[in-house]
């Protein structure tokens, strides 16, 4: 079973490879001289304001909560030291560092959702507006091996992309 789940993984990577591949040679191909170029997405996610903005709200309401638990972490060592037993004060900070770890996991979550589903509707209008027929993402995990440099179009995209989060237009 594992096996057959592992080949189909394989046929399927390759076929979306495959795809990729000869709609490239197609697109570099095209006679129309066409524009192709790329934004490295792990900057253009952490230089978005947005996310810098959520990420500061994030951050507050953990912080009271990572508080709590180094708190009852503090007494536990305490009750360690003294040789009392604190099962319920364990079991407590078990709940309480669980519930840390769930929060911090769902605003990961919502944060990640929310900065994405702005930036790609402001990718969209970024490459209307400057007739870029394909951009493409990278993330530096070999999805892009290389590309000539004058094809990355991050910076002004990160600028459109934080001037029109911010309500300035281009």
């Amino acid at each position: 079973m594992i096996t057959s789940k592992k080949s189909l993984f394989y046929i399927v990577g390759f076929s979306a490879l495959l795809i990729v591949t000869v709609f490239l040679f197609f697109l570099l191909s095209d006679k129309n001289n066409a524009k192709l170029v790329y934004v490295d997405n792990a900057i253009v996610f952490s230089e978005f304001n947005l996310f810098k903005d959520l990420s500061k709200s994030r951050n507050t309401q953990l912080k009271h909560q990572k508080k709590y638990v180094d708190s009852l972490a503090s007494l536990l060592n305490k009750k360690a030291s003294t040789a009392t037993s604190g099962d319920d004060l364990k079991k407590q900070f078990i709940k309480e560092n669980n519930r840390l770890n769930e929060m911090n996991r769902r605003y990961t979550k919502e944060v990640n959702a929310q900065v994405w589903n702005r930036l790609n509707a402001y990718m969209r209008e970024f490459g209307e507006q400057n007739d870029y027929q394909l951009i493409l993402g990278t993330r530096g995990d070999g999805n892009i091996m290389h590309a000539a440099k004058k094809l990355d179009v991050t910076k002004a995209f990160i600028k459109f992309a934080n001037d029109r989060y911010e309500g300035n237009s281009n």
